[in-house]
């Protein structure tokens, strides 16, 4: 007996004895298709001797069952009623030795070029005690604090670079092109971090405040300055990485590695508004020095509020839903429970499997 009555009656959403199911089987059986997988096979050329809800209807089932009936165009690989399984990386403890050993002979060279050269010029005896005192004061109002505020600042930068990730992909469209989405989003990452780096390395280069490097002032905002060329930096890496990465891949393939790999997707977008952060503190902090008091207070004001309005409008943004893909966001939030974004979900998962 065919199966043809039973697919059309499970496409349509009406008993098997309906008379639209009649209808379209006389259709078909007009065409010659006498079966599933005929209508399957000779969908486009079938598809316009059925009524037009019935084609419209018959369309969306082979869609979902991730059936050979393609919209017209664009031709795409991917259905996201099959969302890909996560597989995150686990740690590995080898990238991460490769990753200290090549710091530590990039860095090399130059440390020891400044840790030998730093204080060469000629000073009277009276310049010495006030410098060295102002280098033992320096430790601990500015350089042991700064470094603090970067450690905090990488770790923050690594909670929400996931959450970043995930929201990129979240409320995805069906039938949208995940591979052109994730290659356009990257390069917009990566052309906003580098332009930023651009214009801190000019802030940076602009001397200290007051014209005096060692006042505790200006070696904060110096300070502040180098994180957020490290951060804007690492993300304009991470956005030309995912990039080639991404390039060669199909849409299904490019899903997935987003899947496996979606922290590295929203770093540099982390990365960067933490780096934009420590440029606004830089520019607060240098507006009190030259300025004083009153346009520091004043600064500080302004930015305040392109800081709380730039978080409400994320925020806004991230909790938005996608009505058309209501039905897969409860595979989606388990996905995301499961999703580990430096392996220690697939770690803890390990360690749960008997022997």
């Amino acid at each position: 007996m065919s199966d043809l009555p039973t697919f059309l009656a499970a496409a349509l959403g009406v008993p098997l004895t309906h008379p639209d199911v009649a209808l379209c089987a006389a259709k078909c059986e007009a065409e010659l298709v006498r079966s599933s997988d005929s209508l399957i096979e000779t969908w486009e050329e079938t598809k316009t001797a059925l009524p037009a809800l019935a084609r419209h209807k018959i369309a969306i089932a082979l869609k979902k069952q991730q059936l050979p009936s393609p919209p017209p165009s664009p031709p795409d690989d991917y259905n996201a009623d099959q969302e890909p399984e996560a597989a995150p990386p686990p740690i590995s403890a080898g990238h991460w030795i490769r990753g200290l050993i090549a710091c530590v002979l990039l860095l090399a060279g130059p440390v020891a070029i400044g840790m030998l050269t730093w204080n060469e010029a000629d000073t009277t005896s009276t310049t010495s005690t006030v410098e060295g005192q102002y280098a033992t004061n320096l430790w601990w109002y500015a350089y042991i604090p700064l470094m603090v505020v970067a450690v905090v600042e990488i770790g923050l930068a690594s909670a929400l670079a996931p959450r970043i990730g995930w929201d990129m992909i979240e409320q995805a469209s069906e039938d949208a092109d995940l591979r052109e989405a994730m290659k356009n989003s990257m390069t917009t990452q990566g052309f906003v971090a580098a332009l930023f780096l651009t214009v801190v390395w000019g802030m940076l280069q602009a001397g200290p405040i007051q014209g005096d490097p060692s006042l505790v002032i200006s070696q904060w905002y110096v300070g502040l300055l180098v994180t957020s060329i490290a951060l804007t930096m690492v993300g304009t890496i991470a956005s030309i990485v995912c990039l080639l990465y991404i390039e060669p891949l199909n849409s299904k393939a490019a899903l997935q590695c987003v899947y496996d790999n979606f922290m590295y997707f929203g770093e540099p977008l982390a990365l960067s508004i933490f780096g934009f952060i420590n440029s606004l503190w830089a520019t607060v902090i240098w507006l009190f020095g030259e300025y004083g008091l009153g346009a520091g207070i004043v600064a500080a004001f302004v930015i305040g509020y392109c800081i709380l309005r730039s978080v409400v409008i994320y925020q806004y943004l991230s909790e938005w839903q996608n009505r058309d893909v209501a039905s897969l966001q409860a595979k989606r939030q388990q996905l995301k429970k499961a999703l580990a974004t430096t392996g220690l979900a697939a770690k803890a998962k390990a360690k749960t499997v008997p022997a």
